[in-house]
């Protein structure tokens, strides 16, 4: 995992995409608290009611976002930004959100020099899918690691756990589900257990400071490694 300081006492700098959703608000919380943190960029539509002196919004639609909009020298770039095809309100839409945004911010943040790029994805990602969710998330991974990070973090969780601001019928469904089966699911099964979203956001920060130390370029973390890896002390 490359650090720009090894030293307990590094100041890390970090830019986080999709602030405001279940994962994203999580780690905005996360960094807000933890010391190690030094500086936080949120790059949202609205200011959300959230203040911190080390926080610092951009305000800017994804499609107008420019290279000047990046801080540069980022330490690491968490995105968390997502959408469903219900919410986007056509496919097209919904590609626009999980492919095209989410590329163009890893191509900004790369030419403004941040070393290392986290991304959320999901189970099953896979350009050659059938499944045209799993297969844009697929597309948008493969496109990431085109951009040349010195490391790439690929979160595939299942279903998320947790708060939600909107309203999901079918993700509360398949969660009552899950959660009465959970215990059968163990083996290959574990990774589709339902997994919460504040423990994905407390991975991605252990491994912005450091404390989940991840070698090479490329790392992808399903359910069940997340799991284990917050276990490791903060």
């Amino acid at each position: 995992m490359p650090q720009r300081n090894n030293k307990k006492s590094a100041k890390y700098r970090i830019l986080i995409a999709g602030a405001t959703g279940l994962i994203g608000s999580h780690a905005l919380t996360k960094a807000i608290e933890h010391p190690e943190i030094a500086e936080i960029h949120a790059i949202v539509r609205r200011k959300p009611d959230v203040k911190s002196p080390k926080l610092h919004f951009i305000e800017k639609q994804y499609n107008d976002l420019q290279k000047s909009d990046i801080p540069t020298g980022l330490d690491q770039v968490l995105c968390c930004l997502g959408t469903t095809i219900a919410k986007a309100g056509s496919r097209e839409k919904f590609r626009e959100v999980d492919f095209s945004y989410i590329v163009k911010l890893a191509e900004l943040s790369h030419a403004a020099g941040a070393r290392s790029f986290q991304l959320i994805s999901s189970l099953g990602a896979s350009a050659t899918s059938g499944i045209f969710y799993s297969k844009i998330k697929g597309e948008t991974e493969a496109a990431i690691l085109q951009v040349g990070f010195e490391q790439t973090v690929i979160y595939r969780p299942s279903l998320l756990g947790g708060d939600r601001k909107e309203h999901r019928t079918g993700e509360k469904i398949m969660s009552s589900v899950l959660s009465n089966i959970s215990f059968l699911m163990v083996g290959p099964l574990a990774n589709y257990k339902m997994i919460q979203a504040e423990t994905i956001a407390s991975v991605m920060l252990k491994v912005v400071t450091g404390k989940i130390k991840l070698n090479g370029t490329l790392k992808i973390l399903e359910s069940q490694e997340i799991e284990k890896l917050n276990l490791t002390e903060s």
